[in-house]
């Protein structure tokens, strides 16, 4: 849509010219439609070597706006620019020529005209209306919202300057404005399909996308060649997870406009949304080679190699949409994610740094960075991540849930459970949520709690083992082994693959004194999982306290690594390693994992000393595991149930 730059002149003018031309040609330099038929007839005027400067004038100015109309606007620039010469205080002239410089977004030139037609007619509503949409172009909508309001004061029925002015409106965020502006000017023609369009991107900016359908529907009912129309009904059914509708759209805009990339790169982003990543590359594919400069297909087709697990391809593609465009802070975003999923979380963080530096409002990029210094160990880093993200979105649950349970990572347990609150706060049935705080509460040593928040875990996500497992944990915890076993064996019906069910109920087993019960659990358990090495301890402690022989968890450690931890408790126990050697270990650069790999030396080596009569000794290890181990530690439990049976 364009804004009527009010060139027409009147017949009269070139009539009363008596100049000796046809009829025919000075109606159609005045009035023609088409664009062609008024050119040549304004140009046969032109070229007859008899106009006078007034004549000669309309007619420059006429086939000057024809010319802008079809895009020809260094023609254009021409013409208006012969007629300035001829007579320099027409206001037309410098509207005219200011149009096909705004048309040229040569925004500086075309203000400059506007601001000369204004001067010679105040009163002209046309130079203010173009004004502001130079002004709106180069983003300063508060000069365009002046401009707009004074062409509208002067000419308060004309359309465009309302439509516009809601453009400024909406440019500036203000949606409430730019709707009321979009309301008048249909209400002044409402047979605009363009000013439909433009309202139904206000509702679809307030998530009104209701309204939005409709106004999108009623410009493609007022223009079915309307590809624009079509391709933002199509996002919005997106938006509104109605992909096979948006397909449809996206289709019709292709085949309207078979040559736009920007048709393929919708259709693509609504197959990669419905989950066919297949055909959203081919239609990236298609828009890429209609634009080969297309940062954005780029952007897209590595979010869809992204879902295939194709992350080299996808790191490939986001580079690219990188270099040609440095500056999109989501092609990082996504890079970094492709690189979190190669396990890769150094170069992660790289990109989110990058993509925050580029873009400091975008909450996601800070739970993902957080979350890569959570999976390095650097919860400290990562906390302030997570604070940003629950500053910049408070209404998002996700940054709590990862702020939550990276305080307990930390011990901080009081601190961890009012994030979790935060999260049941705003989303009351997040299971994962329940059973972080259940966790939370579980290591604080309050079992019981943890049990309430397992059971509603259970309630809401009853085809779920985990919080079947962690609950069963938790009753032997309060010392109900009967539910505890009960738990388990449920967890294993539903999945008889559950390493960590076979696992855990065989250290409940072992907790209850019943080792040779518990030995075939830990047998299992290996057989599933043949690389933790966990099992085949506890396996060797079962079988050695059942006074059965314990070769089979000798068999078992062959396939591990027995230097690193907790391998060397495995030679310890094989006669492959002395106390020492074992608790030499133990040492770690991270001082974290040195303390709590020395707690478990500790427990296994008091296990060793019960096992060899040693009782006196093996009370001194346990009561060193039960005052140094957190509560989350298996080792903790199974010290305390040591200590209970050697006072009993």
């Amino acid at each position: 849509m364009r804004i009527a730059i009010g060139l027409t002149v009147g017949l009269t003018l070139l009539v009363c010219s008596a100049m000796a031309q046809t009829t025919e040609d000075v109606e159609s330099c005045a009035k023609e439609q088409n664009r062609d038929q008024k050119i040549s007839a304004c140009t046969r005027i032109i070229e007859s070597g008899k106009p006078s400067n007034s004549v000669l004038t309309e007619a420059l100015i006429n086939r000057g706006g024809a010319y802008d109309l079809k895009g020809e606007y260094d023609l254009a620039l021409g013409d208006f620019g012969r007629s300035i010469q001829l007579i320099s205080d027409d206001a037309r002239s410098f509207n005219g020529r200011g149009l096909a410089y705004l048309h040229k977004n040569d925004f500086d030139h075309a203000i400059q005209d506007f601001d000369q037609a204004i001067r010679l007619d105040p009163n002209y509503a046309t130079p203010y209306a173009n004004r502001g949409s130079a002004y709106r172009r180069k983003r300063d909508y508060d000069r365009a919202i002046e401009d707009y309001t004074q062409a509208i004061r002067l000419d308060p029925k004309w359309t465009q300057p309302f439509a516009y002015r809601g453009l400024a409106y909406a440019g500036k965020f203000d949606y409430a404005h730019a709707i009321q502006d979009f309301d008048k000017a249909i209400q002044l023609g409402p047979g605009i399909a363009d000013v439909y369009f433009y309202r139904a991107r206000a509702f679809v900016s307030t998530r009104d996308y209701a309204h939005a359908i409709q106004d999108y529907n009623q410009a493609i009912q007022l223009n079915p060649k309307f590809a624009d129309g079509f391709s933002n009904r199509g996002n919005t059914y997106e938006i509104m997870g109605e992909y096979d509708r948006a397909i449809q759209d996206h289709t019709e805009a292709i085949r309207l406009s078979p040559n736009d990339g920007i048709r393929y790169f919708n259709r693509g982003n609504a197959y990669h949304h419905k989950g066919d990543n297949e055909k959203a590359i081919k239609d990236f594919d298609q828009a890429i080679e209609l634009r080969p400069d297309f940062a954005g297909a780029y952007c897209s087709r590595g979010n869809s190699y992204k879902e295939k697990g194709n992350f080299d391809q996808a790191i490939q593609d986001f580079s690219e949409a990188i270099r040609l465009d440095p500056h999109d802070a989501l092609s990082f975003q996504n890079r970094g994610v492709a690189y979190r999923h190669k396990g890769d979380d150094d170069h992660a963080i790289l990109d989110y740094n990058e993509a925050i530096r580029l873009d400091a409002k975008y909450p996601a990029t800070y739970i993902n960075r957080g979350a890569a210094y959570s999976r390095k160990g650097d919860k400290d880093r990562a906390i302030p991540d997570f604070s940003q993200a629950i500053l910049l979105d408070p209404k998002d649950a996700v940054p709590f849930l990862d702020r939550g349970n990276a305080y307990a990572d930390k011990g901080e347990y009081d601190r961890a459970i009012e994030d979790f609150n935060a999260v049941l706060r705003l989303a009351p049935e997040m299971v994962p949520a329940l059973e972080s705080r259940a966790h939370a509460y579980d290591d604080k040593g309050d079992p019981t709690r943890a049990i309430e928040d397992f059971n509603k875990a259970v309630q809401l996500s009853p085809s779920s083992i985990d919080p079947i497992v962690s609950r069963a944990i938790s009753y032997g915890h309060i010392g109900d082994n009967a539910h505890s076993i009960e738990d388990f064996a449920l967890a294993i019906k539903m999945n008889p693959k559950s390493n960590a069910a076979f696992h855990s109920r065989g250290l409940a087993w072992f907790n209850e004194g019943q080792f040779a019960t518990a030995v075939p659990d830990f047998e299992k358990a290996i057989e599933i999982d043949p690389t933790y090495p966990y099992s085949v301890i506890w396996l060797h402690l079962a079988l050695a306290r059942a006074g059965m022989n314990t070769k089979a968890s000798i068999e078992a450690s062959k396939r591990l690594d027995l230097k690193i931890w907790p391998g060397p408790v495995i030679s310890f126990y094989s006669g492959g390693a002395t106390r020492d050697a074992m608790f030499s270990a133990a040492a770690n650069s991270d001082p974290k994992k040195q303390r709590d790999q020395t707690r478990e030396a500790h427990f296994y080596f008091g296990e060793f000393e019960f096992i060899h009569g040693a009782k006196d000794e093996s009370a001194r290890e346990f009561r060193i595991a039960v005052d140094n181990c957190p509560k989350n530690f298996i080792e903790y439990w199974g010290a305390k149930a040591e200590l209970k049976r050697l006072v009993q």
